[in-house]
């Protein structure tokens, strides 16, 4: 069996090379690397140095002019900016570069693995601390803060660090907090960038911002008082992004059939509040133009339980169903959703009146929005409406361009709430139809746009509104 190679680290440097027992060089300050590094006696190598310098071998080195033993300058090998982030730590760098020959016994080891312990925690240990954190609210805490407010003097006014919420409610904080560890952001990352932008990573992966999530919760947790936040969470990361459930199981450690089941039914709580948040209203008495109108197809998979051409969508040349949206011109409100429709099937205008000419006005469905428009007040649509004068107003060329001009934006605004629905990617790409009937599965698509526009609602509210026509 060949001798064992024994390595010595030469901390004379900052990159703190790695040479050979007996090889030394002619010239003060040279390195020697070596191209493969044997692990014969790791007992004598440490760990943290040795997995270091592997990853500083792989990575681009950068040269440094400003650092140099001798003082003359010339350049050393320095870690590059994303290992000094990851891997070490200022003051550890330093523990190993303060002098030249020595060798580093095992009982170090430790003390230098243990500073960068954080970088080796389990993520799914740190996400179970977190969800006892937040399982566990600490009721006594706010009951010692509002018995430390009376002692104050002040009786029935709480002070600012103290919330009127109901216990379970997480903080603003605690929620971008937790939805940003679910989405593989550490503390370390998130600590370093500023807030607003770990509020950005927080709306591309859940779709709203966190107080918007929040304020959701909060409603949902009053009519539901077991809903969990990871759970929430889960469903809104599901509607945004629209990950496969095989996706999902990895990221949030769920099974497959765990995460089908349950976003279905945090879907169908969130729609629950369509009652609550939606509702045909709220204008004042002196508007004429009080709603924009329009239709929007979302795009399908076939429904090959009952093939037609009803479901062709001349939009997206595939399978589609329709949705009728109406919002306040003057309120960011959501007032009418109305839907699903076979996308070929009917008329926007026909789903308007709730039926057409030739089934006559009295046989038209009353619980169409023909029939919800107030005496005196009209809607404000695109050329298909053309044909109800009466209740809903078009860009005309005899209209004055003041009028035009208010038109046309408020119509902008219609199709802004438009993108913001299907931002939703659960609703921008092809929906794919889980459910084994038809009626299934178009009550699946029915409750995941209700459910988005419930979220779209809360956002609106809480401080995202749409622009000013």
């Amino acid at each position: 069996m060949p001798q064992a190679m024994k390595f010595r680290i030469d901390t004379s440097s900052h990159s703190g090379a790695i040479s050979s027992g007996g090889a030394s060089s002619g010239k003060r300050g040279s390195q020697i690397r070596p191209k493969k590094v044997k692990f014969c006696l790791p007992h004598e190598l440490p760990t943290h140095f040795l997995g270091t310098e592997i990853k500083r071998s792989k990575s681009q080195l950068q040269r440094n002019p400003d650092r140099d033993d001798d003082g003359k300058g010339g350049g050393r090998d320095c870690p590059p900016p994303l290992l000094e982030r990851y891997q070490c730590e200022s003051d550890e760098e330093s523990d190993y570069s303060s002098s030249s020959g020595d060798e580093f016994d095992s009982s170090s080891d430790d003390e230098e693995s243990d500073s960068s312990s954080e970088d080796d925690i389990d993520r799914h240990a740190l996400f179970a601390a977190r969800r006892t954190i937040f399982a566990r609210r600490s009721q006594s805490q706010d009951s010692n803060e509002r018995d430390n407010s009376s002692e104050t003097g002040d009786a029935g006014v709480l002070p600012e660090t103290v919330s009127d919420d109901i216990d379970d409610i997480p903080s603003e904080a605690e929620i971008l907090r937790f939805g940003l560890l679910r989405q593989d952001f550490s503390e370390k990352r998130q600590q370093r960038v500023r807030h607003q932008h770990n509020v950005d990573r927080f709306k591309s992966a859940y779709g709203v911002w966190p107080k918007s999530a929040r304020a959701l919760f909060k409603d949902l947790k009053k009519d539901f008082p077991d809903v969990d936040l990871e759970h929430y969470l889960l469903c809104l990361s599901w509607l945004k992004l629209y990950e496969k459930e095989i996706q999902l199981s990895g990221k949030w450690d769920f099974c497959e059939q765990h995460i089908r089941e349950n976003v279905k039914a945090y879907a169908r709580m969130i729609q629950s509040l369509k009652s609550k948040k939606i509702f045909f209203g709220g204008w004042d008495d002196g508007e004429i133009y009080i709603v924009t109108v329009d239709g929007v197809n979302f795009k399908t998979q076939e429904f090959r339980s009952d093939p037609s051409a009803k479901w062709y969508d001349h939009k997206s040349k595939s399978s589609g169903l329709t949705y009728q949206f109406a919002v306040a011109i003057r309120h960011n409100q959501v007032v009418w959703v109305e839907g699903p429709m076979p996308a070929g099937s009917k008329h926007d205008l026909t789903i308007f009146r709730g039926g057409n000419k030739e089934q006559g006005k009295d046989n038209w469905d009353q619980n169409a929005m023909y029939f919800k428009l107030p005496p005196g007040k009209k809607a404000v649509g695109d050329s298909g409406y053309g044909g109800e004068p009466e209740k809903v107003v078009i860009s005309r060329a005899q209209h004055s361009s003041q009028l035009r001009k208010f038109l046309g934006r408020a119509k902008n605004r219609q199709e802004t709430f438009h993108g913001r629905l299907k931002s939703f990617k659960v609703l921008g790409e092809r929906f794919r139809n889980n459910g084994r009937s038809t009626r299934e599965k178009l009550d699946l698509h029915k409750t995941c746009v209700e459910a988005v526009c419930v979220i779209v609602q809360y956002d609106l509210e809480n401080g995202n509104p749409l622009f000013d026509v």
